[in-house]
């Protein structure tokens, strides 16, 4: 880590500092953590990457699962992903899920129709395997509104503009301890770029204190979160996040045998709630693949073969047999995945509103 690397870890306490130091090792040891790299030049379109969507489960078993922490960059070496197992502590697994527990008995998830990321999702057998209101999804974001595109950006109505306010903002800053902890790794794997979030965030909630109802403390790195309830993603790239920023995603509760299917570099990320990943979600094409069993025979490291969506040639790493016994099919799970990320517009409006005070001469 080279002096300015430091600099940007100055607004951490000692003890922040030291853990930060301590996964920086951890990240750049070769005997912990499998560093991958992959030309992103020859992105595949949207278009692609959706009809791929019918053979997520062929792509899945086909994809290895790593034995050890995972860093991903691309060709010109900016990072695209981090993988973390066993990194969560338990007591703030248990905040985290108390804090999703407590919003859904106060109130009723919604999922869209038209959400391509979740498309001919079956809602009526959705409705009779977790009841009205436990599967859907929840944004509580700072975003901008696509019929003002010139306007500022808002924060999502359901944090001012409900009835269910109070309930909504009490669940965001909920979230504290699991942003504070996704933040220090991605201090860890890039300080300048974790700085640079952290710096965004400060600026939007100086210009639009509205903002500040998403800060969790004065090191968040994200703007925006959302709840994905008991509701199964499809393959697909998040086309509003941030083109150089990443997103942290966590898992609470699912299914014993759950990944981040990742297919241009040919790797499942075993998600579950002590398993933490960032990730550039808007590079990266993915999905999450659930399976209440899993036959580790069948799993090799041959190129996946679908059509059309390609992958890169990264060579051959070990494939870590999955442990754990098999879920009771008779058996309710509730699967909830959090992700924070930063829209990159709102990035840019930032960005754009702090030349033109400087320009003015304001502050």
């Amino acid at each position: 880590m080279n002096p300015s690397h430091f600099a940007a870890l100055d607004i951490l306490t000692s003890s922040q500092r030291e853990l930060v130091m301590d996964l920086f090792q951890e990240l750049m040891d070769s005997e912990r953590t499998d560093l991958y790299k992959v030309d992103m030049s020859d992105e595949e379109s949207e278009q692609i990457v959706r009809k791929c969507q019918p053979d997520q489960k062929d792509i899945a078993d086909r994809c290895r699962e790593p034995c050890k922490n995972v860093v991903i960059m691309d060709q010109d070496d900016r990072l695209l992903l981090v993988y973390k197992p066993d990194f969560m502590p338990k007591p703030i697994v248990k905040s985290t899920e108390d804090a999703i527990e407590d919003l859904l008995s106060k109130i009723r998830l919604e999922l869209s129709s038209d959400d391509y990321r979740r498309m001919n999702v079956d809602q009526e057998c959705l409705m009779r395997k977790y009841g009205q209101g436990r599967y859907g999804v929840l944004y509580c974001a700072y975003w901008m509104e696509r019929t003002k595109p010139d306007e500022p950006p808002v924060v999502s109505s359901k944090l001012t503009a409900t009835r269910h306010a109070n309930h909504y903002c009490v669940f965001a800053q909920g979230m504290k301890n699991i942003k504070e902890r996704l933040g220090l790794l991605y201090a860890a794997a890039d300080p300048s770029r974790w700085r640079h979030c952290v710096d965004v965030f400060r600026s939007l909630r100086h210009y639009l204190p509205t903002s500040q109802l998403l800060s969790t403390s004065d090191i968040d790195p994200w703007i925006s979160m959302v709840l994905v309830a008991n509701v199964p993603t499809n393959i697909h790239r998040d086309r509003n996040d941030s083109r150089t920023m990443l997103s942290g995603i966590m898992a609470i509760g699912g299914l014993p045998h759950q990944w981040l299917v990742i297919p241009s570099v040919r790797l499942k990320l075993k998600i579950n709630p002590r398993n933490a990943i960032l990730a550039n979600t808007r590079v990266l094409a993915h999905f999450v693949h659930s399976e209440a069993t899993t036959n580790t025979e069948d799993m090799d490291t041959r190129d996946m073969g679908t059509k059309d969506m390609g992958t890169k040639d990264m060579g051959t790493k070990d494939t870590e047999g999955m442990q754990g016994e098999d879920a009771d099919e008779e058996e309710i799970e509730e699967q909830y995945i959090m992700s924070f990320f930063n829209h990159q517009r709102v990035q840019d409006w930032v960005r754009n509103e702090a030349a033109h005070r400087a320009e003015k001469g304001h502050s």
